[in-house]
């Protein structure tokens, strides 16, 4: 063999096995470089033959146990993953089923979390907005059935007056009208308050002066105010109020104090809307000087047909500082109200510009 490689270079065979119980010997040569040396490498193909049965057993399970790892690890994967995609589409299936007290738990602090806090969110509003929309079919409801029976007594004697009587028939139709007409205020000042507080209208907030809307605002109350002998006293600077907001919005908003402020007015017939710059940006306040709120009252004085002590026996929805509240959350405004009793009622908001 040595010889071989001399002569060739290389050399690769396989010897015959010297008995018939022994294994073929495969044998590999290869001569230096500088011919000086011949490396002969030798092993019995009884260490191949045991390699292969070796694997030939021991791949099967262990491709078999790799198999079933990565089985159990995606399994494991897909449940920690998907777990709370399950749990949100079990709480929406609730949801849309009427329950919205459902919730879903945040455990995590990756993006899984935060859907679930934004799920948690929206049921909570849809929840709110449904309670309210109780609420308010229950009030329209309780407020619309005593004026109706009273319009159904009023027409069935007008129904019955004969002859020459046209002063009592023309009374009892005036009476029927006038509930009509503080059913329908009722009844819209309902849907307004329903479409802001939903968020079904929504704000479209473009830049304007406040100022001039203020003043066309209190060009509305030119008539009623000479009817009465009232005074509307507007308090407004030379310069522009630049705010953002929704200018029809801030318009009711604005109808909603004044009206309010009429309903409160003093024994001296004034009453003012005045604007002005702050920190902020402008402040707007509509002043009365009527009997005033006492304190108890004025946590709840922006409720939905909460009434004051001072308000009793007033006509009204009792929604339309409701309204106002709406409109000022929905604009991210602050406001409040300041009173003193028998001195007067100061409601006040704060508008940015931009």
């Amino acid at each position: 063999m040595r010889q071989y490689c001399r002569e060739n270079g290389d050399f690769a065979r396989v010897l015959p096995a010297a008995k018939p119980s022994a294994y073929n010997q495969p044998v590999v040569g290869r001569m230096t470089s500088d011919r000086a040396y011949t490396v002969l490498v030798s092993t019995t193909l009884m260490h191949v033959s045991e390699a292969g049965t070796v694997l030939s057993t021991v791949l099967p399970l262990a491709a078999a146990l790799i198999f079933a790892f990565s089985m159990s690890a995606a399994w494991l994967f897909s449940e920690w993953f998907t777990k709370p995609l399950r749990q949100l589409s079990g709480a929406a299936r609730q949801v849309a089923q009427g329950n919205y007290a459902v919730h879903v738990e945040t455990r995590r602090n990756d993006e899984r979390g935060d859907l679930a806090e934004d799920f948690n969110h929206m049921a909570k509003e849809v929840q709110r907005a449904s309670q309210m929309q109780r609420d308010l079919l229950a009030n329209v409801s309780h407020d619309l059935r005593t004026p109706l029976t009273l319009i159904k007594g009023f027409a069935e004697t007008a129904r019955y007056i004969t002859g020459d009587d046209k002063a009592h028939r023309d009374e009892q139709i005036n009476i029927i009208v006038d509930e009509a007409d503080r059913r329908t205020a009722l009844v819209s000042s309902g849907r307004e308050l329903s479409k802001v507080t939903s968020g079904a209208e929504k704000c479209e907030k473009v830049h304007f002066d406040m100022a001039q809307l203020c003043d066309a605002v209190s060009e509305r109350y030119d008539a009623i105010c000479t009817q009465n002998g009232w005074q509307l006293r507007l308090e407004l600077p030379e310069e522009e109020l630049p705010v953002y907001a929704d200018p029809n919005m801030m318009q009711r908003a604005l109808h909603n104090l004044l009206g309010n402020a009429m309903h409160h007015i003093g024994a001296d017939g004034v009453f003012v809307l005045r604007a002005e710059k702050c920190a902020e940006g402008v402040r707007v306040e509509v002043e009365d000087h009527g009997p005033g709120i006492a304190a108890d009252d004025l946590p709840y004085i922006f409720d939905r047909y909460y009434r004051s002590r001072s308000d009793a026996g007033r006509q009204g929805t009792g929604l339309g500082l409701s309204i106002t509240k709406a409109i000022f959350q929905q604009h991210g405004f602050r406001f409040g109200v300041q009173s003193t009793v028998g001195k007067g009622t100061t409601f006040w908001f704060l508008m940015t510009s931009r």
